[in-house]
């Protein structure tokens, strides 16, 4: 079981549905929202000096060499430029997925949205739970030894392994892997696209009323220019007033 980022993948999602919204405005801002690249905002945790990270083009070179054996595997085959263009979409892809656990461990920074907000606490989750099952499967998978065993079939003696997680706490390991696989399930459905879809309507009428009070400042604005020429022109009726009341 891989750690499952794909809880960012929300391009499409308003393709798929409407999220339940009926006003065309809100539908309009969560189809904005949902599309928000969440690589696009600053981590909550920001690497200075010398160590900050610099627009560059990544290199296969570069990548771990677990994900240079896979990326060389998936370019077996293919020469010249379609391999080159092959093999910077992988990388690419290779760096977008790293950069993406990065968030998920370090947080979407103050100017995320509510969605990526969410979006990265239910991934959060997912990850810890996917490790969580794949260290329990580690540990089922352990082995104490051997037993020697006759088979029946042949009546030749067969080393037969010897579990190193027996018995009640094996059973206990396997009745924690199933929950995690109903949470996660849970996660990837109802529960998750119920917290996204209330993640989406928080930052609507988080946005609707930052533009209202955007929209409340650049009227107070002209306001006072409008103000300010009335003081202005009647300070200068007054004083003309205050000649004519001397003129004999």
């Amino acid at each position: 079981m891989s750690d499952n980022l794909n809880i960012y993948d929300h391009a499409d999602l308003m393709d798929q549905q409407d999220y339940g919204f009926t006003d065309e405005t809100d539908i309009a801002l969560a189809r904005e929202i949902i599309a928000e690249d969440p690589l696009s905002v600053p981590r909550a945790l920001k690497v200075s000096g010398a160590a900050q990270l610099r627009s560059f083009t990544p290199q296969l070179s570069a990548l771990p060499p677990e994900t240079q054996r896979d990326i060389k595997a998936r370019l077996s085959g293919l020469e010249g430029d379609r391999r080159d263009a092959e093999e910077t979409r992988l990388v690419g892809e290779a760096v977008r997925k790293a950069a993406l656990s990065a968030k998920v461990l370090t947080g979407m920074g103050a100017g995320a949205s509510e969605f990526l907000r969410e979006s990265a606490d239910i991934a959060y989750e997912v990850r810890t739970l996917t490790q969580e099952h794949d260290r329990l499967s580690d540990e089922l998978a352990a082995i104490h030894g051997h037993a020697t065993e006759t088979d029946l079939a042949t009546g030749e003696a067969k080393a037969v392994p010897i579990p190193a997680i027996t018995g009640e706490r094996r059973a206990a390991y396997e009745a924690r892997q199933a929950a995690i696989k109903v949470r996660l399930a849970d996660l990837a459905g109802r529960e998750g696209q119920g917290r996204l879809r209330q993640a989406v309507a928080r930052e609507i009428e988080a946005r609707k009323a930052r533009d209202a009070q955007l929209a409340e400042d650049r009227e107070a604005r002209e306001r006072a220019k409008d103000i300010a020429r009335e003081r202005r022109i009647m300070a200068r009726a007054e004083a003309l007033a205050r000649q004519e009341d001397n003129t004999p």
